[in-house]
């Protein structure tokens, strides 16, 4: 009968092998083998074995400066047979750059605000770099921090690192702004009448914001609510932009608009008045002719069929008849609408020829 006094291959070698210099306590271990009574651990240069040298699982220190080496492991048998070694390299490595940053990025002017980041593993600090106009409100070093910015603060980067004993991380950073951001879409009808009372319009609250300026087109008025997130407005005769801005100490922020178009009217035709438009079709000059029994003002607005307003113009009567020209030798060829309209509301339409 033949016996065989060998030592198989052990088995693969488990551990933190991406490791820092200062770390102590870390484990490495291969699997417990048939027929081997003793391991023997060969540590590279900079790596101490503190713990279980001789068994299948080793506790080892590393020492600063320590760059990469191999770990290897032998089984040796109680006839002194060895195993062939099983190797791993082990190797320093710079921390990974932080996660994203939470936390305010525009509208900070005179806040205090908290950042944040993920925990990252095996990191002994975070290292926090403040823009220009900010301090920290809190102690450095961890991956939660509180920054106050000035009253006039403008723009600048926060920035965070990892730290390890192998060193700093590549940076994580946000740009912030003092000014509050521009306002969000605008809640409010885009097609309205000439007229119409009690049209509300509204943005979402804007963080950092301490007041909003709205804008309407000219013969609209805002009747409540300018300096808030929401105004209520009576409209007038014009279509146009109906416009907001957030604002606090450090200036304005972009603006957003809603453009809004005057489609219909409250009632019908001006009482007591008449329209009259001639030469119709005409060639280079029309004129309008408006009989009113009271004096007013009016609006005049020639359109094309797209909608497209080719002419403005207004004209004042004070009882009885005016008139007044408009040149239409420079429009193309074709029919537009000619629409009067009083400052209550009420308008005259007259479709017009251009030859």
């Amino acid at each position: 009968m033949t016996v065989t006094n060998s030592v198989g291959q052990l088995g693969v070698m488990s551990g933190p092998f991406a490791v820092c210099p200062g770390q102590s306590g870390l484990v490495f271990s291969v699997p417990s083998a048939n027929g081997v009574a003793t391991y023997n651990w060969t540590a590279p240069s900079g790596v101490t074995i503190i713990t279980g040298q001789g068994t299948n699982s080793v506790s080892l220190s590393i020492a600063p400066g320590f760059t990469v080496g191999n770990l290897c492991v032998t089984g040796t048998s109680v006839c002194g047979v060895t195993s062939a070694a099983r190797c791993k390299t082990v190797s320093s490595t710079l921390p990974g750059t932080p996660g994203n940053i939470t936390g305010a990025s525009t509208g900070v002017c005179g806040q205090t605000i908290s950042y944040s980041i993920p925990a990252i593993s095996g990191i002994t600090s975070y290292n926090w770099v403040l823009p220009s106009g900010a301090t920290l409100a809190s102690s450095n070093g961890n991956n939660t921090v509180d920054v106050t910015y000035t009253g006039s603060f403008s723009t600048g980067q926060l920035c965070v690192t990892a730290v390890n004993g192998c060193g700093s991380s590549a940076s994580r950073c946000i740009n912030v702004k003092g000014v509050a951001a521009t306002p969000g879409i605008i809640d409010g009808p885009a097609t309205v009448c000439t007229g119409e009372q009690g049209l509300q319009f509204e943005v979402s609250p804007v963080f950092g914001a301490v007041s909003y300026t709205w804008v309407v087109p000219s013969g609209s008025s805002i009747i409540a609510g300018q300096g808030t997130s929401s105004i209520i407005v009576d409209w007038g005769i014009n279509s146009g932009l109906v416009t907001v801005t957030s604002t606090n100490g450090c200036g304005n922020s972009g603006t957003r608009t809603l453009n809004v178009i005057v489609n219909c009217k409250i009632s019908g035709e001006i009482p007591g008045v008449l329209v009259n438009a001639y030469p119709n079709p005409v060639a280079s000059e029309l004129t309008v002719e408006v009989t009113a029994e009271t004096a007013n003002a009016y609006s005049l607005e020639l359109t094309d069929v797209s909608g497209r307003v080719v002419y403005n113009g207004q004209m004042n009567t004070t009882g009885g008849m005016k008139t007044t020209t408009v040149d239409v030798s420079n429009l193309s060829k074709g029919m537009y609408m000619l629409t009067v309209r009083s400052n209550d509301g009420f308008s005259n339409q007259i479709r017009i020829a251009v030859q």
